[in-house]
């Protein structure tokens, strides 16, 4: 059986630390069993980070509204759940 994004839930959670703001396409993704389904992380240029899940039959994603940048470690977790995205 093929996992697909829309379909099952999941969290993915990491620690990051980072000085300088910029936006990245990605620095973190991972491409599922279909072959087109992807998850991923990027920096935004605000400093903030966007969790991303591009599915077979539709995309999703949401943006933190906090700098980050730091310095300091920061915990960062991305789930869906009933097919929705949610940033923490």
């Amino acid at each position: 059986m093929a996992v697909q994004c829309q379909d099952e839930d999941f969290t993915i959670g990491f620690w990051v630390k980072k000085l300088t703001k910029e936006s990245t396409d990605y620095f973190w993704r991972t491409t599922l069993s279909t072959g087109s389904d992807k998850v991923q992380f990027s920096w935004n240029a605000d400093g903030g980070i966007t969790f991303r899940i591009n599915g077979s039959n539709t995309d999703h994603d949401i943006a933190s509204t906090t700098d980050i940048t730091d310095g300091e470690w920061h915990f960062v977790v991305g789930r869906l759940a009933s097919r929705q995205c949610n940033y923490g």
